[in-house]
């Protein structure tokens, strides 16, 4: 599993750690895990589609 994301606009200049890799199936829970990390650690995630691996990343958008 990568551990920098630079994909989306939402992604920081810096990247952002992958917190969590959701095959493309499981794509409906990661919306929601970006969100239960955000309100659990007080620092901004977000999640979005990588094409390359098929799958959903969470990315904590402080790491």
């Amino acid at each position: 599993m990568p551990t920098l994301a630079t994909r989306c606009r939402q992604c920081p200049p810096s990247g952002g750690t992958v917190v969590a890799y959701l095959p493309g199936q499981e794509g409906h829970r990661s919306g929601h895990r970006a969100w239960e990390l955000t309100q659990r650690t007080g620092h901004r995630h977000h999640d979005h589609y990588d094409p390359d691996l098929d799958a959903f990343l969470v990315i904590d958008n402080d790491g």
